[in-house]
């Protein structure tokens, strides 16, 4: 057996494999530093063709959040109706089976004609305890206020909460505040540690996946809240969720979808409880 052969073989071999490794690693940091992967690409050029269009940022870096629960069953603290005897020169309603307070107010308080300064007026309202009870515990929303309805979302320490129970409506009519519609949710806790979630890119792409962006079709928001994931024991335990707001060009019809920011699932339409 001519050994002399088999080495010459072997090393051949063993520089060749050389050779193709250093080729492999000289390339992958070309690979790890691309910003946006085939795939991104691919999804966002078949958007682009349905006509599509998105802001232009979308965070692709991931988040974190809670799994969060509130009490709401009968026995649960009812924390708006403690509060009705702060309002001052108002009627009002409370309808307790759905913790939903209707006001109207004695006289109705007069807004600016600049659409900012009037949201100020309207901020500057809400902000007194003898106006809204619990009025600083929410966050104004543009995407679906107009110049009849401001509506707020609550607050809480672990971020907004979207969702119809966690809502504040404020009325207008000919540039005056007339009254409001307002539901609020009790003390809020977290039931397990904080996890990290999808980024808002990784929603987007979900919801075309799933057929969720219809054609001729505009993203005008996309925020991290909390919305209802289930009833537990008289708890509704809510999750950290991407809330995308989805224009129609042509019509102007405004659709909220929401996706599960830890699994990345699309979810359900807001529930209207």
């Amino acid at each position: 057996m001519d050994y002399k052969r088999i080495e010459w073989i072997f090393l051949v071999v063993f520089v060749a494999i050389d050779i193709f490794l250093g080729i492999g690693i000289s390339m992958t940091p070309a690979q790890l530093n691309t910003p946006q992967s085939t795939e991104t690409v691919s999804i966002n050029q078949e958007m682009a063709a349905d006509n599509i269009t998105l802001p232009k940022k979308v965070a692709t870096a991931p988040e974190d959040g809670y799994y969060l629960a509130v009490k709401t069953s009968n026995g649960a603290q009812d924390d708006l109706r403690s509060r009705l005897t702060d309002l001052k020169n108002v009627s009002m309603n409370y309808e307790a089976s759905t913790r939903q307070l209707t006001v109207t107010l004695n006289q109705p308080i007069l807004l600016s004609s600049h659409s900012k300064q009037a949201l100020k007026q309207v901020e500057a309202f809400k902000n007194k305890k003898i106006n809204v009870p619990y009025g600083t515990a929410y966050t104004y929303v543009p995407i679906l206020s107009n110049d009849q309805s401001y509506v707020f979302i609550q607050k809480s320490s672990f971020g907004a909460i979207f969702d119809e129970r966690a809502r504040l409506t404020i009325n207008v009519k000919d540039h005056r505040i007339v009254g409001y519609v307002e539901r609020h949710l009790g003390q809020i806790g977290a039931v397990r540690e904080r996890q990290a979630t999808i980024s808002a890119s990784h929603a987007v792409k979900a919801l075309y996946t799933y057929s969720e962006l219809p054609n001729n079709s505009r993203v005008r928001w996309i925020k991290l809240c909390y919305s209802e994931l289930t009833e537990v024991r008289g708890n509704t335990i809510f999750l950290p969720t991407w809330v995308v707001a989805v224009e129609n060009k042509s019509t102007k019809t405004l659709q909220i979808k929401r996706v599960n920011a830890f699994s990345g699932t699309v979810m359900s339409a807001e529930p209207s409880d």
